[in-house]
C-alpha cells in the first residue's frame, strides 16, 4: 500500500499531487482519476490508472483496480473541504506515468461529498514512515495503536531533544553557534576552537562536566551580552526538521505539551522556537513558563542569567550544567512542571532523539509519572561505521521506532499521531 505522499511513490509515478485533491473524477465503465484544484482550476498531474470500482469509508476513497487494492488517503490540514465524485470517460491508457488531462465531457455527473476526517489532516503518515524505518521494534505498531487511542483522549505529552531532532539532521548546533559568534571577541571564538578540538590531549581528558563547564565559563568570561542571541541565531540559520513546523502546529492544535530537553541553550532554543510556533495571544503557561501559545512549551536546558544592563552572570541550573550525559536528572529538574497542571492526564510521552543518550530524558521519572514512552530516534546512516559515535544496534535498544536522519519526512509521523483525534 502506498502514500500518496511518499516522494519515492511520487517519483516513480510521475507524481501525485502535494495538495489538496478538489475532485476525483472518473468514469462508470473503466475509471480514471484526476486531481483539479477548484481554487485556481489548474489541473495537477495524476497518473492513469484503470480502476473497477471505487467507495468511500469514513472519509477514505478506496479504488479497486484488476487484481490490486489502492488506498487513496487524502490528507490536508484543511479537513472543511469536501471532495466530491463525478463520472467522466473512461481512460484511454493504463500507464501510470501518464499525465491525466482535463476531464472530457462528464457523463450523467453525480456529485458524492466525502467528508475529510481529521484522521486524515497530515501530510505524512506514521505507517509510511515505518515503511522506512532502519529499525521497527516488536511492539512499536501496538504502542503506535494505543497512542493515537490517547491522543484522542489528550493523554500524549512529547519529550524531545534539540540539536538535529528538532532542527535538522545536518544543521548547526547551539555550542556552534556560539563558537562562531561575530559578535564575540578572537580571544573568545579561539577558545572555543581549541575547545572543541578533540585531537588535543587536554580536550580529550576533559570530563563531560568539565567540557560542558569550560564552554559556560568562556561565554561568562568574555561578556556575552542578551542583545547577542538574535544576531548570532540568524548568523548561523539553523534549519528545522521537515515536519517540524507540522509537529508545532500538531501540539498547537490539541494542546499538547512539548518539553524540549537539551545540552545547549535555552535561550537559543526559545528564540529558534519562537518564530516557528503558532500565536495565540500573549500570556503566562499553567506552570510559570514563558507562552504565548495555546500549548505548554517548556525548554530544559543550559538557561542563561542576566544582569539588569543584559550582560550574562550565571548560569541555570546553579548546581551544574545539562548535558548529554545526565538527561535523566531533567524529572527533578523540572519537577515543578511534570507535577503542574500543564501535564495533568498526561501519561503517554512521546520521546525524540538523536542519540540513544536522549530516552535518558525520561528514565529518572519516578514511577508512576506515566505510563509509557513510545521512542523515536533518528539515525544517520549516511556515516561510514567507523565514524559513528553510536552504531545502529545501541539506536535499536533505546527506541522503539527509528528513523533515518534524512528522512524527507522527518518529524511529519509524529505530527500525524498526535492530530489523529476523533
Amino acid at each position: 500500500m502506498q502514500n500518496m505522499e511518499n516522494p519515492c511513490y511520487q517519483k516513480k509515478y510521475g507524481g501525485w499531487a502535494k495538495s489538496k485533491m478538489d475532485f476525483l473524477t472518473f468514469s462508470s465503465k473503466k475509471w480514471k482519476i484526476h486531481a483539479d484544484r477548484a481554487t485556481s482550476g489548474q489541473s495537477r498531474k495524476m497518473p492513469e490508472t484503470q480502476l473497477s470500482s471505487a467507495f468511500t469509508f469514513s472519509g477514505i476513497v478506496i479504488l479497486t483496480t484488476s487484481g490490486m487494492l489502492a488506498l487513496a488517503v487524502l490528507r490536508w490540514p484543511l479537513w472543511k473541504n469536501v471532495f466530491f465524485i463525478q463520472s467522466s470517460r473512461p481512460a484511454s491508457s493504463p500507464t501510470p506515468a501518464a499525465a491525466v488531462a482535463a476531464p472530457a465531457e462528464a457523463e450523467a455527473a453525480v456529485h458524492l461529498p466525502v467528508k475529510i476526517s481529521p484522521l486524515l489532516t497530515s501530510p505524512c503518515s506514521v505507517e509510511a514512515a515505518i515503511a522506512c524505518a532502519l529499525h521497527v521494534g516488536p511492539e512499536t505498531r501496538s504502542k503506535i495503536a494505543r497512542f493515537r487511542a490517547a491522543a484522542a483522549r489528550r493523554e500524549l505529552a512529547i519529550v524531545s531533544d534539540f540539536d538535529r531532532t528538532l532542527t535538522a539532521f545536518d544543521s548547526v548546533q547551539c555550542h556552534d553557534m556560539m563558537r562562531d559568534a561575530a559578535c564575540m571577541p578572537a580571544a573568545f571564538r579561539g577558545s572555543m576552537a581549541t575547545l572543541f578540538d578533540f585531537s588535543l590531549p587536554s580536550t580529550c581528558a576533559m570530563t563531560t562536566d568539565e567540557w560542558w563547564g569550560t564552554a559556560n565559563r568562556l561565554l561568562l568570561d568574555h561578556g556575552w551580552h542578551g542583545d547577542m542571541i538574535g544576531p548570532t541565531v540568524a548568523a548561523a540559520a539553523p534549519r528545522p526538521r521537515p515536519g517540524l513546523v507540522s509537529l508545532l502546529g500538531a501540539c498547537d492544535a490539541t494542546g499538547t505539551p512539548l518539553i524540549v530537553v537539551s545540552a545547549g541553550f535555552s535561550d537559543i532554543i526559545e528564540h529558534f522556537l519562537e518564530g516557528l510556533l503558532p500565536r495565540r495571544g500573549s500570556g503566562t503557561s499553567l506552570d510559570g513558563h514563558r507562552t504565548d501559545h495555546a500549548a505548554p512549551v517548556m525548554v530544559s536546558a543550559n538557561k542563561m542569567v542576566f544582569d539588569d544592563s543584559g550582560r550574562l552572570v550565571g548560569w541555570e541550573p546553579a548546581a551544574g550544567p545539562v548535558h548529554s550525559k545526565n538527561k535523566a536528572l531533567t524529572y527533578a529538574r523540572e519537577a515543578a512542571f511534570f507535577r503542574g497542571r500543564a501535564m495533568e492526564g498526561r501519561s503517554r510521552w512521546v520521546v525524540l532523539g538523536d542519540s540513544p543518550h536522549d530516552v535518558d530524558a525520561v528514565s529518572g521519572a519516578p514511577p508512576g509519572a506515566f505510563a509509557e514512552a513510545l521512542t523515536i530516534g533518528f539515525f544517520d546512516h549516511t556515516v561510514p561505521p567507523e565514524r559513528q559515535r553510536y552504531p545502529l544496534g545501541d539506536f535499536a535498544a533505546a527506541y522503539d521506532l527509528v528513523l533515518p536522519a534524512n528522512h524527507a519526512q522527518g518529524l511529519a509521523p509524529v505530527a500525524d499521531i498526535i492530530q489523529n483525534v476523533l
